[in-house]
């Protein structure tokens, strides 16, 4: 039977990350804790919400952002993680895969509640991946869902499915460059709280294996959804593959199939991809 802890207040992602790191050193539970972790009443900060928009390049409106849930989750996903019952460590956790459904805009000015669990562990080629789930609800509905897949990478099992995106390979450069620039992972930890230091200086980053600061992956995710966000489905999905990390600094390259529903970020050298996402309409996704 799940447990239902409710969060009051809003917990610091930094400081519990930094307590799981301490006290954990790594180790590992056989089993996801059957726990959701829940904040109702939730009023999003306008303020925090225009510094995101400016940043990812959203257009302020009366809608949230598709992505912008999950920043209001983050701190309720740290606090999942940082539990000493959970199976990975807060910190060397690789985010593969995020999936996102709407059944509707969730509008700004909503009382929001927020529910988080872990799910499906499993095996991967690489080691290990399970699912954070996060649903939105208003007025008791949920209006909003999202599946977010890390791996922790050890022994793996080769006979393990793939999780790998559709072909870019028909996907068409066009004109659109963008220059991540240095900072970058610094101004998305400002306005999100994920103050991972893989993406804050090289500094920082070394000690994780990176040789630069990397951009965060739901900072390009996105970037690439407000860049297709006109042609955003009143209900749909989105789902994003995690392919490469973006050295900071950088030149990215959008390529699209023309409706913007699958895009992919690539290097500028042709062969790195760093993302590829799939939108579609609400029907078309289930």
């Amino acid at each position: 039977m799940t447990t239902r802890l409710v969060v009051t207040g809003t917990p610091d992602p930094l400081w519990l990350a930094a307590r799981a790191a301490l006290r954990r050193k790594g180790a590992q539970t056989p089993e996801v804790p059957d726990v959701s972790l829940e904040q109702h009443g939730l009023r999003v900060d306008v303020d925090r919400l225009a510094a995101y928009s400016a940043l990812c390049g959203f257009r302020l409106g009366s809608g949230l952002p598709v992505t912008y849930p999950l920043v209001l989750a983050f701190p309720l996903h740290v606090a999942l993680m940082a539990r000493d019952d959970f199976p990975f460590p807060i910190l060397g956790a690789v985010h593969l895969v995020n999936r996102i459904t709407w059944v509707r805009p969730v509008l700004v000015d909503e009382p929001l509640s927020l529910h988080v669990r872990a799910e499906g562990r499993r095996a991967h080629r690489k080691g290990q991946v399970l699912d954070l789930v996060t649903d939105l609800h208003v007025d008791g509905a949920r209006v909003w869902h999202s599946t977010s897949t890390y791996l922790l990478r050890g022994t793996g099992d080769p006979n393990a499915p793939s999780i790998e995106p559709p072909p870019v390979a028909d996907l068409s450069l066009g004109p659109v460059r963008w220059r991540v620039d240095a900072d970058t992972g610094r101004r998305y930890a400002a306005v999100s709280g994920d103050r991972n230091p893989i993406h804050l200086s090289a500094l920082s980053a070394r000690p994780f294996g990176f040789r630069h600061a990397i951009a965060h992956g739901m900072w390009s995710y996105a970037r690439v959804m407000a860049h297709t966000a006109a042609r955003m489905p009143f209900a749909g999905t989105s789902t994003v593959w995690f392919r490469a990390p973006i050295p900071l600094p950088s030149t990215v390259r959008l390529a699209t199939d023309g409706s913007g529903r699958q895009v992919a970020l690539r290097g500028m050298d042709d062969r790195t991809v760093h993302l590829v996402t799939a939108t579609n309409s609400f029907d078309e996704g289930h």
